[in-house]
């Protein structure tokens, strides 16, 4: 007898979403005061400097997208950076945040749509210039399927911008999503470089956030201390 197990698939999948949906439903209202997740303006620099090989192009008149966007902090920065944002997150009480933000009056008009990585098909959203996914990637259930997926999403010499930390599972709330997130719990950067040469990026560079690392007063490679890698389309 053959079976088809894709409907099941579907249905972890789903489970997961609501689950991690449920976690920052809750933790909304609050999210920027938590440590490491704003960026503040004394931040600001150090992430503008960390990141500067990826913003070395004008961003006059170029499409971001921001992948898990939370309450907008990384929107915001891209968008004071010059980008047009559209900001995507599953969680509609985190984007309604980030939508209401204070902040945003003094910013370019962004895009704010609930979703998740895995609907960008559905959602219609396509030809960025950049996408960006900052401590999001580590959410995502099939890591090579959706950075294949968003390197289609790309224009011709657009990057995909992936910033993650060493978590260790002691953070994670959830058990059971630790184990069953690829990226929950990475230990070594070479992890997500191999994930996105899998996706089909040729060129893959990357580097621990030296200076954010050292705002937070973080040493490369212990627990909550960030890295990044960008891969461009030819």
């Amino acid at each position: 007898m053959r079976i088809y197990l894709h409907f099941d698939v579907a249905h972890i999948i789903m489970t997961q979403q609501q689950r991690v949906n449920a976690l920052y439903d809750l933790s909304a209202s609050d999210y920027e005061a938590q440590d490491g997740h704003s960026i503040t303006a004394d931040e600001f620099d150090a992430w503008t400097a960390d990141l500067s090989a990826v913003f070395a192009i004008d961003a006059t008149h170029r499409r971001a997208l921001d992948l898990g966007a939370g309450t907008g902090v990384f929107s915001r920065f891209l968008a004071k950076h010059g980008y047009a944002v559209t900001a995507v997150e599953p969680s509609a009480t985190m984007l309604e945040h980030a939508r209401v933000h204070g902040d945003n009056a003094d910013l370019p008009p962004m895009d704010f749509v609930v979703g998740a990585a895995e609907q960008l098909q559905d959602l219609g959203l396509s030809g960025f210039d950049l996408i960006a996914a900052r401590q999001s990637a580590c959410y995502f259930p099939d890591p090579i399927a959706t950075f294949t997926d968003l390197r289609s999403r790309l224009n011709p010499g657009g990057r995909l911008l992936i910033i993650e930390g060493i978590w260790p599972r002691s953070g994670w709330s959830d058990g059971a999503l630790v184990d069953a997130l690829p990226l929950a719990c990475v230990q070594t950067r070479a992890t997500l470089a191999y994930l996105l040469r899998c996706a089909g990026f040729e060129e893959v560079q990357g580097d621990w956030l030296h200076r954010v690392n050292a705002y937070h007063g973080q040493t490369h490679g212990a627990p909550g201390s960030r890295y990044f890698y960008w891969a461009s389309v030819a």
